[in-house]
């Protein structure tokens, strides 16, 4: 049967058709598939089972049998002699969907980001993603998230599946009790799955969190100033992403915090103007002002005041997605490894234009001393997340695409770097990713474990990733929903987008 790159997304008035490249993934098969003698990596237990063949059929694993077994004439049958499976990977902490209908048909604009929503989402499925978290949001992103899932589910679009997506991001803007829980409902009434909360007013984000609770609707996001650890978790806060944001919770890993804490409070009130490029990259703007207090904080590191942290959060079964490659690039944000790196041929010239102006910032605009102290921050930052992760904090793995130097699917593969160099298993690294995606969703009976039953979300590797990290990018081939895209159609996908931005 040929393959057909030809896309449909339809629903909330959204339409996509994209020819992204000659020769694609054969659609779900109603007769089956077959991966056959492959070693399969049990994300529960890190064992591998050798010379295995893999049933699929409609989207889900149907068997796992022994590769010397018979197989039903009707399977198709992919040859894996050499090569290691595991579940699709996830990235738990994206900005890919944009709520415009423009950004899923054309690869040439999307909203504030000129890299079009179907170039990102070609881009993570080309580097195993087969799942995403989608943090920023309003009622249009939402919808487009539905739609999106409801045409994979329907067999007229190939593409990763949209996990959870947010609503409107609270940032204070409801500032009083009663404001902030009626901005909660409304989310919540909106079909958000989670409630996002970056910054406010003490008394407002605790009255949203007590909201939240009450409504058993989960709170994620950066811890705002004004509340500790503590206060947000007993509040009934659910799962902080990048640590908090920088400071985050490192105000309450230091002896110095509680009046560095005071301090930022006190100048975070009033009305805050920022630029549009501000989340790109927050420390262009923000880090000479906050240095002082990031090396008060370094030097008056307490590894006992963080293990009490690491201590709450497992009592209260709080997550943790640490984003560390969002918060190196952040803090190296002039490196000249990410800006030559050959990657960037993948994004709009826009947008590569506008990445490579702000780096060039903060190479000439901070001073030595700055970005000595938001680097020894962020090394700080990750000997923190291996204390964490060590303590039993339960945790996810996720890029924060959206940010400057972060492209979709590559910047995950380097979180899984920068998790490997904290000191975290490789292991470890892939239950992020998998396994404990699963558990977080409350799907742990479908998603993350090759396994009879689950998701027909696969990536096959050429190396085996328990040995290293690195091999997790092996790519030899993906199954998303039962449907296979082998080497080949996976750089027919990364090809068609690099041509259409010129790269």
């Amino acid at each position: 049967m040929k393959k057909d790159w030809k896309r449909l997304w339809q629903g909330a008035a959204v339409v996509l058709a994209m020819g992204a490249a000659a020769g694609a993934a054969q659609a779900q098969n109603a007769d089956g598939i077959a991966l056959r003698d492959v070693s399969v990596v049990d994300t529960r237990t890190g064992d591998i089972a050798e010379a295995r063949t893999i049933l699929l059929r409609m989207g889900r694993i149907e068997a796992v049998q022994d590769g010397a077994a018979a197989i039903d004439p009707s399977y198709r049958i992919i040859e894996g002699a050499g090569r290691f499976v595991v579940p699709g990977y996830n990235d738990m902490h994206v900005h890919v969907l944009s709520g415009d209908a423009d950004a899923v048909t054309d690869h040439d604009h999307s909203g504030g980001d000129e890299t079009g929503d179907s170039a990102k989402l070609d881009l993570l499925l080309a580097n195993g993603v087969t799942g995403f978290r989608q943090m920023s949001g309003s009622a249009e992103v939402i919808a487009a998230a539905r739609a999106l899932n409801e045409a994979i589910a329907s067999g007229a679009l190939v593409a990763p599946e949209a996990l959870q997506v947010t609503g409107d991001i609270y940032l204070g803007q409801a500032p009083t009790p009663e404001a902030a829980r009626g901005f909660v409902a409304a989310q919540m009434a909106a079909g958000s799955d989670f409630l996002k909360v970056v910054g406010g007013p003490r008394e407002g984000v605790l009255a949203a969190l007590t909201e939240a609770e009450a409504l058993g609707f989960d709170v994620a996001g950066h811890l705002p100033t004004a509340l500790s650890t503590a206060d947000a978790i007993d509040a009934g806060w659910d799962v902080f992403e990048h640590l908090g944001a920088t400071p985050g919770i490192m105000l309450d890993c230091a002896r110095a915090g509680e009046p560095i804490r005071a301090r930022m409070t006190q100048a975070a009130n009033g009305p805050v103007t920022l630029p549009p490029t501000f989340l790109l990259n927050p420390l262009l703007y923000t880090g000479a002002r906050l240095a002082p207090a990031l090396t008060g904080l370094v030097g008056s590191f307490d590894p006992d005041m963080c293990a009490a942290v690491a201590t709450r959060f497992v009592a209260h079964d709080v997550w943790q997605v640490p984003t560390l490659i969002r918060l190196r690039t952040m803090s190296r944000g002039g490196d000249a490894a990410y800006r030559t790196d050959a990657n960037l041929r993948f994004l709009h010239p826009k947008t590569r234009a506008l990445w490579e102006q702000m780096g060039e910032q903060f190479d000439t605009e901070l001073s030595p001393e700055t970005k000595a102290a938001v680097t020894a921050m962020y090394d700080l930052q990750t000997r923190v997340v291996a204390n964490m992760h060590d303590a039993g904090v339960k945790m996810m793995a996720g890029s924060d695409v959206g940010g400057i130097w972060l492209i979709p699917g590559f910047s995950l593969h380097q979180e899984f770097a920068e998790l490997e160099q904290a000191g975290l298993s490789p292991l470890s690294i892939l239950q992020m990713t998998t396994f404990n995606v699963g558990a977080f969703l409350g799907r742990p009976d479908t998603v993350g474990v090759v396994a009879p039953g689950f998701d027909a979300d696969l990536v096959v590797l050429d190396a085996n990733p328990l040995e290293s990290a690195a091999n997790m990018a092996s790519i030899a081939g993906v199954f998303t929903n039962g449907t296979y895209l082998d080497a080949a159609d996976l750089e027919a996908m990364k090809s068609a987008i690099s041509s259409a931005y010129g790269g």
